[in-house]
Order: C-alpha cells, then sequence, then structure tokens
C-alpha cells in the first residue's frame, strides 16, 4: 500500500473533521523537525534578503534554486475535479449512501454478543418517535445452525445526543453463519449529511498536489537550507484525504460498538475492510482525472451489464471495496446496491480479513520468538508467548481448520447475473482459496517454531535434574560405602592386621570407590549432554 504522511491539521481546516485515528494521527512530536522545517520555508520566503546576510554554498543554493524551478508556493496541476453546475442541468454528485463492516464472533459467545448488543443500542438508539421505530430482536441470533442464513436484528437511528450522531445517522446490525462455530456481525452504517458532504466535496474538488519539505534526521539543524522538496501527485493526496476521512468514520464507530461488543478483527488490525456503496450521476467515461483521483482504476472494476454501475477492489490507500451506481428507479442496479454485501460480505471479504489478519500476527509473532531466540530468554517468557498466541488465535485457527473456500465460492455467480464481466471477482476468489491456504502454512510454522523452543526447553531441564539426581546419587551411595566401610573396620579380625596394613587398606579401597563413582558420573554426564544437545540442534535445523 502507498503510504505518506499528511497534514491533518489540513482536513481540519478545511472540511472542520479532527482525525484521531491511531493508524493515521502522529503522537509523537519532534521539535527538531518541526523547527527545521520552519526555518526552511521562511528563508525560502525571504530568500533573497537573507542570502546577503548568510551565505549559501553550492549545495544549498543548488537545492534551493530548485524549489524555485518547481515552484513550490505556486504550481499548475492538472485538473481532477468535475463542474459543480453542468449548463442548468442537476449539480454533479458523488454521495456516499453506506458503509458495510462485517466482523467474526465464535457461536459460544451469544450471551455475550446479545448483552453487548443490547447495552450499545439503549446508549445510542433514538426514541425520538417511540420505541416500535427501534428495531431490536437479538433472540434471533440464537436460530442460525444454517450456514447461509441472514437475518437482520437490529436497525435503529442515532439519538442526537449520541456522539455518533456527529458521522452516522442509523445503523443496522445483520448477523449471518460462517462455519460451524463462527458467525459474521455485519454492521451497516448510515453517514449522515455532513459526512456525505465533506466526501462528495473532497471527490468533486480540484485537488492541487501536496508539497512538503523533505525533512531528514542525519541533517544539523543549522543544515535547514538542504533539504529538499517531497511532492505528492494531486490525484494521489486527494485519494490519500478521501481515505482518511472515510477510515475515520469507520474507526469512530468502531471504537465505540468495541466498548459493548469484543471485535476480533479490528482489534487485530485496528483498520477493517469494508463494502462502500457510492452514488452519482458523473459519466464514467469521461473526466478519467477525477475517477482515477478517488481510487477508481477502470483496470480493476467488474462492471454492470450496461454499464451503470461497477465493484471497484481495492486501490493504493485503501482495500475496501467500492460498488459505484447511477441510480435509475426500479431497475436491478439499484436494487443490487443495497444488497451489494449479500455477495460479498457473506464468505468472500470476511475471508480476505481473517487471512490479513492471522498474516499479520503470524509476521509479529515472528519477530518476538527471533528476538527470543537471540537473546536466550527464559522459558517463562516463551511460555508467555504461547499463551498469548493461542489466545489472539483461537477464532482464527477455528476459521481455517472449519472453513471450505470451495463451498463459500458464489461472489461471481449472484453478481453475474447483471454483470457484463466477471474477471476480478473469480480471479480473486481462486486466489483467496491459495491465500487461506499459505496462512494455514504460515501459522502452523510459527506455533512449530515456539513448540520446538519449548521442547528445547523441556530436554535441557530433564538434563539438569537428571544430572543433579545422578551426583546425589552418586553422593548417596559413597557415603553408604563409607558406612560400610566403617563398620567393617570395627571387626576383630580386620583390627589384626596391624596398624600399617590397615592404613593402607583404608586408602586403596575408599580411592578405588570414589574413582569408580567418578568415572560413572562422568560417563553418565556425557551421555546425557550428548543427548540433549542432539534433540535441540535436531529441532533447531527443523525450523
Amino acid at each position: 500500500m502507498d503510504n505518506f504522511e499528511i497534514d491533518l491539521r489540513m482536513i481540519y481546516k478545511e472540511y472542520g473533521l479532527k482525525i484521531k485515528n491511531p493508524q493515521y494521527e502522529n503522537k509523537t512530536w519532534n521539535i527538531k523537525k518541526e523547527l527545521m522545517i520552519w526555518l526552511n520555508i521562511f528563508y525560502r520566503k525571504h530568500r533573497e534578503k537573507l542570502k546577503k546576510i548568510i551565505k549559501e554554498d553550492d549545495i544549498e543554493k543548488i537545492i534551493l534554486d530548485g524549489y524555485e524551478r518547481s515552484a513550490f508556493l505556486n504550481n499548475y496541476d492538472e485538473s481532477n475535479g468535475v463542474p459543480i453546475n453542468t449548463k442548468g442541468n442537476t449539480p454533479l454528485f458523488y454521495i456516499i449512501e453506506y458503509i458495510n463492516i462485517p466482523e467474526i464472533f465464535g457461536k459460544e459467545n451469544l450471551d455475550d454478543l446479545k448483552q453487548g448488543l443490547n447495552k450499545f443500542s439503549k446508549k445510542h438508539a433514538s426514541l425520538l418517535f417511540g420505541e416500535q421505530y427501534v428495531k431490536k430482536d437479538f433472540n434471533f441470533i440464537e436460530i442460525f445452525d444454517d450456514f447461509d442464513f441472514k437475518i437482520l436484528i437490529a436497525t435503529f437511528r442515532i439519538k442526537e445526543t449520541s456522539i455518533l450522531k456527529k458521522y452516522i445517522d442509523a445503523i443496522e446490525i445483520h448477523v449471518q453463519g460462517l462455519t460451524a462455530s463462527l458467525g459474521i456481525i455485519n454492521f451497516k452504517l448510515y453517514l449522515n449529511k455532513k459526512m456525505q458532504n465533506i466526501l462528495n466535496q473532497v471527490a468533486l474538488c480540484n485537488q492541487k498536489s501536496y508539497k512538503t519539505v523533505g525533512y531528514s534526521k542525519d541533517k544539523k539543524l543549522y543544515q535547514f537550507r538542504q533539504l529538499g522538496c517531497n511532492e505528492i501527485s494531486s490525484e494521489r493526496y486527494k485519494n490519500k484525504i478521501k481515505t482518511v476521512i472515510e477510515d475515520e468514520i469507520k474507526w469512530r464507530v468502531l471504537e465505540e460498538i468495541n466498548k459493548f461488543v469484543p471485535l476480533l478483527l479490528y482489534r487485530t488490525k485496528r483498520s477493517d475492510r469494508a463494502i462502500s456503496v457510492y452514488k452519482t450521476n458523473i459519466n464514467g467515461n469521461g473526466f478519467h482525472n477525477f475517477w482515477k483521483s478517488i481510487g477508481i482504476e477502470v483496470n480493476a472494476c467488474d462492471f454492470l451489464l450496461d454499464y451503470t454501475g461497477c465493484i471497484s477492489w481495492e486501490n493504493i490507500f485503501s482495500k475496501d471495496i467500492y460498488y459505484i451506481y447511477t441510480p435509475k428507479k426500479n431497475t436491478l442496479t439499484d436494487i443490487y446496491a443495497h444488497d451489494i454485501e449479500q455477495a460479498y460480505i457473506d464468505k468472500l471479504l470476511c475471508c480476505l480479513s481473517i487471512t490479513e489478519a492471522v498474516d499479520k500476527l503470524s509476521t509479529q509473532y515472528a519477530k518476538e520468538a527471533g528476538i527470543l531466540t537471540k537473546y536466550n530468554r527464559k522459558v517463562r517468557e516463551w511460555l508467555k508467548l504461547k499463551e498469548t498466541m493461542e489466545n489472539q488465535l483461537i477464532l482464527f485457527k477455528r476459521f481455517l481448520k472449519e472453513i471450505d473456500f470451495n463451498e463459500q465460492r458464489g461472489c461471481g455467480v449472484k453478481f453475474a447475473e447483471i454483470q457484463n464481466r466477471c474477471i476480478h471477482t473469480k480471479e480473486i476468489e481462486q486466489i483467496q482459496g491459495e491465500n487461506i491456504e499459505k496462512s494455514k502454512r504460515t501459522l502452523e510454522s510459527i506455533m512449530n517454531i515456539v513448540n520446538a523452543n519449548l521442547e528445547a526447553f523441556s530436554f535441557t531441564s530433564n538434563y539438569k535434574l537428571q544430572k543433579t539426581t545422578l551426583i546425589t546419587n552418586a553422593f548417596s551411595a559413597v557415603f553408604a560405602l563409607i558406612a560400610i566401610f566403617i563398620s567393617l573396620s570395627n571387626q576383630p579380625e580386620i583390627k589384626a592386621c596391624g596398624k600399617i596394613l590397615y592404613t593402607q587398606y583404608q586408602i586403596h579401597r575408599l580411592a578405588f570407590i570414589l574413582i569408580c563413582c567418578m568415572l560413572v558420573l562422568i560417563w553418565k554426564g556425557k551421555t546425557i549432554r550428548k543427548t540433549i544437545s542432539y534433540k535441540v540442534d535436531l529441532l533447531k535445523r527443523r525450523f
């Protein structure tokens, strides 16, 4: 995914929306960076006067001249917007209708799910028109033994005092089956007029390219004149702004829902895949730069038969799926706009999110295992890592074990009824089946690494225990022999041998016993050590 930082203050200044999403919010304030950038901008604005006072070296002169040649402060960008009015006709628009986000849950957690959803609705549901306008029937959750069922369990408007009212007007909650022990819960968010207008304004505007001073931490503070210029194309910058705002809305709502209902995918990735539905009256055959600037690539779309709508897959900034259509009353195009998640979210989108979460967690745990191996951490830390993995991956492991993606296919079949072609959908379905198998192997590999290290610790612990036991037994044998020797030495026959012979006899016998015990101890220790080393090395070579 293409990634670069943007000035979040600009979004607040232009659209009145504060971005708090941790995915974008930069909480670490670098005073050196801010000061160098400010000095660089200030110097360039007053360069003609300041360069007479502070002499520029050759490198600084080349860099600063480059700013002027590229027209850093004033430049011309190719238009990526659309006209607001078209000769008295209906104004052009690009309006978002809703965002649909899937989550997974274990069927054993149905009671907790019902209680959480009930508390959430009590806090945020509007009763302005009476209780009858708030549909809630969470008991329906209990009947989803059928994998293919889908049922609406709640729909309500958001009350005025709710913190969610700043972003959405209403919400629908659906549940459906996924595997034998897992289900999907879908949150359909209907954005309010303000958010719709902001996204419409972002999409239609003619955004300029984004230019900023390129900070380098290797530069000293006094080298602020050597900072270069970073320029982001207007199309990429506009697409980034749109994605940041969409993700902010999703994050705000999911963050609140997560207080009542545990959202596994959200907690794992902090950014869920979703389907966003937009309606527009903008001609798809024109305004090429406009479509590109909002992340719609023709080569990544599946079109309807009459080209009045399309499904756009992920772009460089967002992994969301977009359904864009031209509203025409009583047509399949309009009907499908409110039913697209039936074809995509049911299985495919949730599978995409889960495999991404598994891959992310596997990478994270592989790094932690590498650190533990590098610094020879104690067995307690390995056990803690394994416990964390088991707790976080329990539902994912069940999904990978139970899912049969060949049976879950059918998005393309459903969409083909009104579709001109079904290229990307079928390709993604095919690739997803391979990704599931890959995720299985990756997860098994990480678990094997952890188990191998714990097994090695077990071998080492057993070796130390056997060594301690052997030494204890050896000393016990020595003391027993000494006791026997002392008891025998008190017999009259031994005392009669004379003082010299008696002393030599004791010394030789004791030395012989000690030598035998030490030889046995050394032999046993080497045998156990070789066995342990061989098993540990064998485990390490395997993983």
